[in-house]
């Protein structure tokens, strides 16, 4: 998510309708007072039925400026093409924009401070399924193509969603079903990080039905999209819940047998198979992969499983980040399955599967955004002596006269109860989990580089120069002293296992000699 759509976006809440019910009776006395009773009686029909009104699901952010300007780029567009060929329709800052499938102005179909997204248009074209928070929560939508209301409102919730969040809307050949994929909030043990599955949801509304699980090789599944039969469900998924610094091609496409409920892994790409999309003949598929630092489309016969690149590069993926708007925004085949509408460098562009040429859909946006009130904290930048707020591996010595911690990245020492800091050290590193000896006249410790690795050092408390205990550089880690102050016990791994993935230390993800091992020195 750039800059301006974090500026925009918003936490939002809805209060629930109340409900009421009367009960009325009638005696013999009443018939003598009728007409006052009908009096009655009407203003509490009335009463009735502005209590079962249900209120208009609205955000309770309250807009106090607005910024105007016009564009022909965005950020993260998702986009898809109407089935008659003839109008684009995509997302820009939180609203939905249609244009001629040939470029031109665009008209705006949604607004307001809602985030609205990820649009897709029905089978018969005439309505948009799309994700909004306008009710607090990101949910399933429906809006009508022309304009109209539906059900009386401008547009209609699918899904009533309110500790789960929905993404990347695609609908069923038939125009009934609505595939979504589902996650909890953040943080929680299905938040986006470690459960994404997908849902499907009647066009009417419903609870939906879980379609794939978010279990073992499908834990993490990204958008998916019905074949053109309607049999198989396309998407792409991985095993195993997010993880920072993880090498590229986890995710890779899949498809889910709608009767016999079997998910096929149909790709095996070192740059990975993301978001696939298939064509209205059936013939093709269409996914997005990365070759070195580009992301671009790749087009796979159906018949024959033969494939090739289609365009390169795209819009750069999200494969090694959260991917809570997914891996890629939504693109697609035009109807007649011979070109592919996508966004590359800000614009939207039309590859042609034949002559793969590509050329830019132009467009022009007129942009109102209504913002709520600037969130503003002024902070003191301090130049005199540095206030420290977090002390780590703090330990008291043997004789309970002085502590130790980590501070800064430096070992610092303090006579109790009420000395000053200093610092123990002076080299240029950075230094970590200090110890005292049991006679309390050393200090073991470890130190960190990114460049060269870390190392085991030892230091009198009364200061002086630091005595290297280590021979080989490496990671190191947690020192501590035998009872007799002759030995250290510590752990020991390959600098270059640990740089190569942060908090890793299993071994089925490090290579050969990389393992974090104890070691006594």
């Amino acid at each position: 998510m750039n800059s301006m759509e974090r500026f925009v976006r918003s936490v939002r809440l809805v209060a629930p309708p109340m409900l009421a019910a009367f009960l009325c009776g009638a005696g013999a006395s009443a018939l003598a007072a009728r007409p006052q009773d009908d009096k009655s009686k009407a203003t509490e029909e009335k009463k009735d039925e502005k209590k079962d009104e249900k209120k208009e699901e609205t955000l309770p952010l309250k807009t106090t400026h607005k910024i105007s300007f016009t564009t022909d780029e965005g950020t993260w567009m998702s986009l898809d093409i109407s089935p008659d060929g003839k109008q684009i329709v995509f997302d820009l800052l939180g609203d939905l924009y249609l244009i001629p499938a040939g470029g031109g102005e665009a008209k705006r179909i949604t607004s307001g401070p809602a985030w609205d997204c990820q649009p897709r248009f029905s089978p018969n074209g005439r309505q948009i399924a799309f994700i909004s928070d306008r009710n607090g929560s990101d949910n399933l939508w429906l809006i009508n193509v022309d304009g109209s209301q539906i059900e009386g409102k401008e547009a209609k919730k699918v899904s009533e969603e309110t500790d789960d969040q929905l993404g990347s809307p695609a609908w069923s050949p038939d125009g009934n079903y609505i595939v979504v994929r589902k996650y909890g909030q953040y943080p929680g043990p299905t938040d986006y990080l470690r459960y994404t599955s997908l849902w499907m949801f009647h066009k009417d509304g419903g609870k939906g039905v879980e379609l794939v699980k978010s279990k073992g090789e499908t834990t993490i599944s990204s958008g998916a999209v019905f074949s053109a039969d309607g049999k198989l469900v396309y998407f792409s998924s991985h095993a195993g819940r997010f993880q920072y610094n993880a090498d590229i091609g986890r995710f890779q496409v899949m498809s889910f047998n709608r009767e016999t409920s079997e998910v096929e892994k149909l790709t095996a790409e070192y740059g990975g198979g993301l978001r696939p999309i298939v064509s209205a003949d059936g013939k093709w598929l269409v996914y997005a992969s990365r070759q070195d630092a580009k992301t671009g489309l790749r087009i796979r016969d159906l018949g024959t499983r033969e494939e090739h690149w289609l365009a390169l590069p795209m819009q750069r993926d999200d494969q090694e980040g959260f991917a809570v708007n997914d891996v890629l925004p939504g693109y697609a085949f035009t109807p007649d399955s011979k070109a592919v509408i996508f966004t590359r460098d800000g614009h939207i562009q039309r590859v042609d599967l034949t002559t793969h040429q590509v050329a830019m859909i132009p467009f022009s946006a007129k942009v109102d955004l209504d913002l709520g009130p600037r969130v503003h904290t002024d902070y003191v930048i301090e130049d005199g002596p540095l206030v420290v707020h977090q002390m780590r591996w703090t330990n008291q010595s043997p004789d309970g006269k002085r502590i130790a911690f980590s501070a800064v990245g430096k070992i610092w020492v303090m006579d109790l109860p009420d000395g000053k800091p200093r610092r123990l050290t002076k080299t240029g590193g950075r230094e970590y989990e200090p110890t005292f000896s049991p006679d309390g006249k050393w200090i073991a410790y470890v130190s960190w580089s990114d460049s060269d690795g870390g190392e085991l050092w030892k230091i009198p408390v009364s200061g002086g120069s630091a005595s290297k205990i280590s021979t080989v550089a490496g990671y190191y880690s947690s020192p501590q002293w035998s009872s007799d102050g002759s030995k250290l016990l510590f752990v020991m791994g390959s600098r270059h296992g640990w740089l190569s993935e942060d908090g890793g230390g299993r071994e089925s993800e490090q290579g050969e000699g990389e393992r974090t091992e104890l070691h006594a020195r």
